[in-house]
């Protein structure tokens, strides 16, 4: 039994089919297996290291604002509207914002909690120019948080976005 023969019309589509499949994973910069473990992409190539570093800071002021008895002022400071809030929605007004992030606080944790540690580490940098107007410069931070809530002590993830400016802003969170 043989390999059917195509005709050169279906050659041509499969071959069409196939470069359009394998295409994002060609320039995508994925984790690398190597025998250390996995080694993530290395993003200073494409970012100035003073920028990756004002980003950081505003993801841990963030991160430490919330922490800090969640003071909700304190953290709405280095946020800016429209911001993604957990997938969910997309929230364009500050006094919402603040809403939201209240009820958040109360949901998840409580009225008091400690963020005792905190391992934070760049995961993406989005460079673009969407619809040939709107420019993207948004930095992703993946932050792993051991959290202290009465006598009980949780692990917890997060995205965080970071919207590159003079000042960086968080327009972003994602657990």
């Amino acid at each position: 039994m043989g390999v059917l023969p195509l005709n050169p019309t279906m050659k041509y589509i499969l071959t069409a089919v196939c470069a359009l499949l394998l295409a994002p994973a060609l320039y995508a910069q994925v984790d690398v297996a190597t025998e250390e473990g996995i080694v993530k992409p290395d993003y200073s190539r494409k970012a100035d290291a003073q920028q990756i570093e004002k980003a950081k800071r505003a993801a841990l002021t963030f991160i430490n604002a919330c922490s800090n008895g969640y003071n909700v002022d304190s953290f709405m400071s280095v946020c800016t509207v429209p911001f993604a809030l957990d997938r969910k929605e997309i929230v364009s007004d500050r006094a919402v914002l603040r809403q939201r992030f209240i009820e958040m606080g109360k949901e998840k944790h409580g009225a008091s909690f400690k963020i005792k540690k905190v391992d934070i580490s760049i995961a993406s940098i989005q460079q673009e120019i969407l619809l040939n107007v709107i420019p993207i410069d948004v930095y992703l931070f993946e932050c792993m948080f051991v959290i202290k809530s009465g006598k009980r002590e949780s692990t917890e993830g997060a995205v965080i976005a970071v919207q590159m400016t003079p000042e960086p802003k968080i327009v972003g969170i994602s657990d």
